[in-house]
């Protein structure tokens, strides 16, 4: 067995259960209701239940109590449907140094600290 392997995930995933809106990026406005099952700085996987595209990109939208929200766009990489539901892989999109620390911050209000 080789043991020099690298990691298969960039950054540690943080399991999670929040709901939230998903809506496409493109002409279709697609739009759900999804739980958030788990997430990390890189991307987060999602439980939808309608169908969208591989490589389709999608903005999720976090409301937090007082009406604040975040948005943070992604593109779908992988899906999977299991049963009623469609889970899926999203990579968000590459941020800046200062978008990257402000999803830091928002994400450690869903999962506890970061």
């Amino acid at each position: 067995m080789n043991t020099n392997r690298l990691p298969l995930r960039r950054h540690r995933r943080r399991q999670t259960l929040v709901l939230l809106e998903m809506e496409s990026l493109d002409d279709t406005e697609k739009k759900a209701r999804v739980a958030l099952i788990n997430i990390s700085a890189g991307g987060a996987a999602v439980e939808c239940p309608i169908e969208f595209n591989q490589e389709e990109e999608v903005v999720l939208k976090f409301i937090f109590p007082g009406r604040r929200v975040y948005f943070v766009e992604g593109m779908i990489r992988r899906s999977n449907r299991k049963s009623a539901v469609y889970i899926y892989g999203i990579e968000f999109v590459s941020a800046g140094f200062w978008e990257s620390i402000k999803r830091r911050r928002v994400f450690s209000k869903l999962s506890g600290r970061y």
